[in-house]
């Protein structure tokens, strides 16, 4: 289920199951989509929202970022991002549960639009966000393939040419001295 919470004027899509939220969280989102005023009580009942999906009454501040589709425009969480891949002008960017087709662009411009360092070119096609990444298996004697946490799966590979930055920015936001797979 996509689920909106306002954060003053910005919203943030997620996905959740909790049961006990389901409806509010259903009334919140046809609200918005519909650009009405949202009724009394589902204005009071999102710092609760919040609290029940991120542990806190005053919510969570994430980055999103907007990306313009043949659809109309679509904001994504930054953290949501798993992989970027651009084929051509053809660009998709996948998250743990989606895939979104973007209107063309090149793979240098997607990741300076997104503009967070821990989302990086990996392959002359491919942008990893190393977040998501916890092991690297090597397929060929050039190429790379991530294996993501949670049994994502979506495409990607890295290339010789990009592997040692892969590895210095996963050992970045990991914090690990030693990688199971990931040698040369």
């Amino acid at each position: 289920m996509n689920v909106v919470i306002i954060d003053k004027d910005r919203y943030i899509f997620l996905d959740t199951e909790l049961p006990e939220i389901r409806d509010i969280l259903q009334d919140l989102s046809d609200a918005i989509n519909k650009m009405i005023d949202m009724p009394d009580d589902v204005q009071q009942a999102i710092p609760e929202i919040c609290h029940e999906i991120f542990g806190s009454k005053e919510g969570k501040t994430e980055r999103v970022v907007d990306f313009e589709t043949s659809d109309g425009n679509i904001t994504i969480s930054v953290s949501d991002i798993v992989s970027i891949e651009v084929y051509g002008n053809n660009c998709t960017v996948y998250t743990k549960n989606s895939k979104y087709r973007l209107k063309r662009g090149s793979l240098e411009s997607k990741l300076k639009e997104i503009g967070d360092s821990s989302i990086i070119r990996c392959h002359k096609s491919y942008g990893i966000n190393v977040r998501w990444v916890e092991r690297l298996e090597k397929k060929s004697r050039n190429l790379w393939e991530p294996v993501y946490c949670g049994g994502v799966d979506v495409p990607c590979l890295i290339s010789k040419t990009y592997f040692d930055r892969v590895r210095d920015s996963y050992l970045q936001f990991h914090h690990s001295d030693e990688i199971a797979g990931m040698q040369r």
